[in-house]
């Protein structure tokens, strides 16, 4: 189907200014990890264009991997959720095909979900030496106050990141 609608932008001389892609709502309790992996494998082996991934990072951890570098860290934590865990997250949402999809965490609660992003994102960085980059992210008023993450850029590089509070009160000056 997306296929037939960029043909048709194509005929109507469109084909350069409007492209359809997939999208894919994620989330570990709706299966187990190697559904979705088959899911997005076939989906990426027959269309070229990019999917989105609206993902969940349900039940990772909010404090594991630790922020300073460790001798010998290569295990990732577990989810406990349909037997995923924070690398079936980063893979299934980044790492398969870095240049088609595209991730849109999900992070609606009081920072709980913003903190298990930034651990897969720190995953990302000491497992693999990559950093993790969210096209746009989903949330709702009131879903983030302030908070301070620090994913090592490099050995002597750090990133201060802060998510300010969502709110529609908007003061004119």
């Amino acid at each position: 189907m997306i296929q037939q609608l960029n043909e048709r932008m194509a005929s109507y001389d469109m084909g350069d200014r409007v492209v359809f892609s997939g999208g894919l709502n994620l989330e570990p309790e709706f299966n187990e990890p190697s559904v979705s992996y088959n899911w997005i494998y076939n989906y990426l082996s027959v269309y070229q264009n990019s999917l989105n991934i609206v993902g969940a990072a349900m039940d990772c951890p909010t404090n594991y991997p630790p922020i300073e570098r460790r001798v010998g860290y290569s295990v990732p934590a577990n989810c406990y959720v349909n037997n995923w865990n924070q690398s079936d997250v980063l893979s299934q949402n980044f790492l398969l095909d870095t240049n088609r999809l595209r991730s849109i965490p999900e992070i609606y609660s009081e920072d709980y979900q913003a903190q298990q992003w930034y651990r897969i994102g720190l995953l990302s960085n000491l497992t693999n030496s990559r950093t993790i980059k969210f096209t746009t992210t989903t949330s709702q008023e009131g879903g983030l106050s302030t908070i301070s993450t620090r994913p090592f850029l490099s050995a002597s590089h750090k990133l201060s990141a802060r998510c300010s509070r969502l709110s529609t009160d908007r003061n004119p000056i």
